[in-house]
C-alpha cells in the first residue's frame, strides 16, 4: 500500500527542486541588476532632459529640478533653496528577469506628484536612465533622466 504513494511523491520532490532552481537563477539575475541600477542612480545628480505625459512634452515642468537618489530610498528634488523628499526603489517584475521597474513616489508638490509611477526602464547607462509607464506606449508616457 505505501509503494503506490512513494513514485508520486518522489515526482512532486522533484518538481519542487527543478522549479526552485530555475527561480534562483532568475532571483540572482534580478538582484544583480537591480542591484547595478541602483548604483548608477545613487552616483550622482539627476536632471529631467524629458517628460513626456499622454504624448505631450512636459519638460519645461522639470527644468529647475535637480533629483538626488539617496540611500535609504529617499529621493530629494531640488529646486534652488528648496528640497522635497520622496521614495524610491527599482524592482524587478514577475515577467522576467531583466524587466526592471524605477517606482517614484512624492506626496508634495503637484509637479513632483506627476512623477509618480511605476516606471518600466527601457535602458540606462552610467549617464542616463530612460524609463516609460508599463501600461502605454513608450511615445505616450516617457521619462528621460541624465546626470547633471
Amino acid at each position: 500500500m505505501k509503494k503506490q504513494y512513494i513514485l508520486p511523491f518522489f515526482i512532486a520532490l522533484m518538481s519542487i527542486f527543478v522549479i526552485a532552481c530555475d527561480k534562483d537563477d532568475d532571483d540572482n539575475i534580478q538582484n544583480e541588476e537591480t542591484a547595478r541600477v541602483r548604483t548608477v542612480l545613487q552616483e550622482g545628480r539627476w536632471v529631467i532632459r524629458q517628460y513626456k505625459h499622454d504624448g505631450v512634452d512636459r519638460t519645461t515642468l522639470f527644468s529647475d529640478y535637480v533629483f538626488q537618489f539617496d540611500a535609504g530610498n529617499v529621493l530629494r528634488a531640488a529646486q534652488g533653496s528648496t528640497s522635497h523628499n520622496g521614495s524610491w526603489s527599482v524592482t524587478a517584475d514577475d515577467d522576467g528577469p531583466a524587466d526592471l521597474d524605477l517606482n517614484i513616489f512624492f506626496s508634495g508638490t503637484v509637479d513632483l506628484r506627476a512623477l509618480n509611477e511605476d516606471w518600466e526602464i527601457i535602458r540606462y547607462t552610467a549617464d542616463r536612465i530612460e524609463v516609460a509607464d508599463d501600461y502605454g506606449d513608450i511615445d505616450e508616457d516617457l521619462l528621460i533622466f541624465e546626470k547633471q
